[in-house]
């Protein structure tokens, strides 16, 4: 009956340590989920301003042109990639 019920404490410590374990992996993936939401809502305002800049001035300059073109080019190569 011991031998038993040692057994069964260690299933249980198992599991829990897979628990533990699951419990840290999906921290980190809220983490960086966190992260990648924060720098969106970055870019999302910063595009705001621009946008916001060339409605009320009508002139789009190279910079922003550039700008938006190595966003979109390191945007594409992250998710061929990812």
């Amino acid at each position: 009956m011991e031998e038993l019920r040692s057994e069964m404490l260690e299933m249980r410590d198992m599991y829990m340590e897979e628990d533990v374990y699951q419990l840290q992996e999906l921290r980190q993936q809220l983490e960086q989920a966190n992260k990648a939401c924060r720098i969106l809502q970055y870019r999302l305002r910063k595009a705001e301003r621009r946008s916001l800049r060339v409605a009320q001035t009508g002139h789009v300059d190279g910079e922003l042109i550039r700008t938006l073109e190595h966003d979109i080019r390191k945007h594409n190569v992250k998710y061929t990639q990812g």
